[in-house]
C-alpha cells in the first residue's frame, strides 16, 4: 500500500518511432539509430483514442493483444481525447544498425474515420553482449521530450514503486526493512530518484547509492517505522527537507499495519499532499489496506485515498518541472503522431505489405451476421486458424466444431452482445452478437 506525494530521465536517441500509412490501417514502427545489432524483446506504449473499436494488432498475434483500456478527459497541447490503452507487445526480433522493425498495426472498426495517437513508447532489448536495456523511443523528426512512468501496485503478491511497468522490480526491495513506509523522492528535473540533502536512510537497503558510497544507484529511497520515535523525526526531517516540487511516492509494501495516529507524522504528509481531510481517515491501517494519494510540496492541492482490501494499480506519467496532472499523461513532443485511421474496409488486401492483419475477404463466407448462438464459416482452403477477440483485445476460448474440410459451426453460447473481431487466417471479420 503507499501514498503517492509528489518530485534525468535519459533522454536516449538511439530508437525512433516511425508511421506509415497502409490503406484503411496504420503501421507502427521502431527504427534502431545505432550502431550495433539489438534484440528487441518488448514495446510498452500508449494509445490515446476516442472510439473503443480501435484494435491494436500486435507484429506476433500469438501473444494476445496485451491491452488495458481506462476511459477519461486526457488532453494535450491541441489533442483532447476519452480513452487511454496501454499496451506491452512481447516479442522476439533481431534489428539492425539503421533497420526497422514493425510491432503494431492499428484498425479502426467504428463507421467513421477515427484519431489516434501513440505516446510514451518504451523499447525493452539485448544488447551485443546480452545485457538487457530499456530506452524511450521518441518519434521520428522529433526533439526528446524526457517523461517518466510510475506505477504502485498494492494487495498483490510483489507491492510497491516500480518505474515503466508493474512487471518491473520494486525500487526498494529489502528482507530486512518490512515495517512501516518506503519512501522514494524524484526529482521534478531530472525525473531520477534523488538523496534528499542532509537525510540518511535508516535501512542499510536503502544505502545502496553513490551518494553512499555504493558504486551505482540501486536501492534509491528511504524506509520510515512508525513505532520507532526515531523513525518518525526522520520523516518529519525528510518532509522538511524535501525541494519544494520534487515528488514523493510512499508504499506501505509490507502486510503489517501502521500507525499513522501520531500528530507529527499526520502533519508531515498533510505538507506532501494530504489535505484537512486526512485526520478524517482511519489513522492506523490494518494490514491489507492501502493508503494512497498525490501531493506536490508547495502547491495548494493534495489528496489522500484510503482502499480496503482492494487490489491497486496506480499509473503516474512525470514530466520535467511540472506538477503532476492526470489528464496530462503524455510527453508532447508524441503529439507528432496524431493521425487519423478510415473505417476498416471489406475488402482483400493484396499489396503484399502489410504481414499482420488483413481485413475482411470475400474468400471465407461468415453467416449469420448478426448471430446469436451459432456462426457459420466457410473457407476457400482447408485447415484454417479461426480465432475470436473482443474489442478489448482479448482473445476469446469458444467451441470451433469441423462441419466438412472447409466448413465450421462456432458455438457463441455465453458471450455478451456486442461488436468481436473474428480472424480466419489472415482474414478479419467485424462481427456482431445480438
Amino acid at each position: 500500500m503507499f501514498l503517492f506525494l509528489l518530485a534525468k530521465t535519459s533522454v536516449g536517441q538511439d530508437f525512433r518511432l516511425g508511421i506509415r500509412l497502409q490503406k484503411d490501417s496504420m503501421i507502427y514502427y521502431v527504427v534502431n539509430q545505432t550502431d550495433q545489432p539489438i534484440n528487441a524483446g518488448a514495446i510498452i506504449c500508449t494509445w490515446f483514442h476516442n472510439t473503443e473499436l480501435m484494435v491494436f494488432w500486435p507484429a506476433d498475434l500469438g501473444i494476445g493483444l496485451g491491452t488495458v483500456t481506462k476511459t477519461g478527459n486526457f488532453s494535450g497541447r491541441n489533442v483532447n481525447f476519452n480513452r487511454r490503452t496501454t499496451q506491452r507487445v512481447s516479442f522476439d526480433f533481431d534489428i539492425y544498425p539503421g533497420d526497422s522493425q514493425e510491432f503494431v498495426t492499428v484498425q479502426n472498426y467504428s463507421d467513421i474515420p477515427q484519431e489516434i495517437m501513440c505516446t510514451n513508447v518504451r523499447l525493452f532489448y539485448s544488447d551485443t553482449g546480452g545485457v538487457d536495456r530499456e530506452s524511450d523511443v521518441y518519434p521520428l523528426d522529433q526533439n526528446p521530450c524526457p517523461f517518466k512512468q510510475v506505477f504502485l501496485v498494492g494487495n498483490l503478491s510483489d507491492d510497491g514503486i516500480r518505474f515503466w511497468t508493474t512487471a518491473n522490480k520494486i525500487l526498494h526491495y529489502s528482507t530486512t526493512c518490512k515495517t512501516g513506509f518506503d519512501v522514494v523522492v524524484i526529482d521534478r528535473s531530472s525525473l531520477e530518484p534523488t538523496h534528499v540533502l542532509g537525510q540518511t536512510p535508516l535501512c542499510a537497503d536503502g544505502r545502496k547509492w553513490k551518494s553512499f558510497g555504493h558504486s551505482k544507484n540501486e536501492q534509491v529511497y528511504y524506509h520510515f517505522d512508525f513505532n520507532d520515535t526515531q523513525h518518525i523525526q526522520a520523516f518529519v526531517d525528510l518532509v522538511n527537507a524535501v525541494n519544494p516540487g520534487d515528488h514523493v511516492f510512499i508504499s506501505h509494501s509490507s502486510r503489517n499495519p501502521v500507525d499513522l495516529t501520531n500528530p507529527k507524522v499526520q502533519d508531515a504528509l498533510e505538507k506532501l499532499g494530504g489535505d484537512a481531510n486526512l485526520k478524517s481517515y482511519q489513522t492506523k491501517l490494518k494490514a491489507g489496506n492501502v493508503l494512497m494519494g498525490y501531493g506536490n510540496k508547495g502547491s495548494n492541492s493534495g489528496t489522500l485515498e484510503l482502499f480496503a482490501e482492494e487490489d491497486i494499480k496506480k499509473e503516474y506519467v512525470l514530466l520535467p518541472d511540472q506538477v503532476y496532472d492526470e489528464s496530462k499523461s503524455f510527453a508532447p513532443c508524441f503529439e507528432a503522431t496524431l493521425r487519423e485511421v478510415e473505417k476498416a474496409q471489406e475488402v482483400l488486401d493484396t499489396s503484399g505489405n502489410n504481414t499482420h492483419i488483413r481485413t475482411i475477404s470475400k474468400h471465407s463466407r461468415v453467416f449469420p451476421n448478426p448471430a446469436s448462438d451459432l456462426l457459420w464459416v466457410i473457407t476457400e482452403a482447408p485447415e484454417q486458424s479461426i480465432q475470436l477477440f473482443g474489442y478489448t483485445g482479448v482473445q476469446l476460448n469458444i467451441n470451433v466444431f469441423r462441419h466438412s474440410h472447409n466448413s465450421y459451426r462456432l458455438n457463441l453460447d455465453g458471450l455478451s452482445k456486442g461488436l468481436y473481431l473474428l480472424k480466419i487466417g489472415h482474414e478479419t471479420h467485424r462481427i456482431m452478437i445480438q
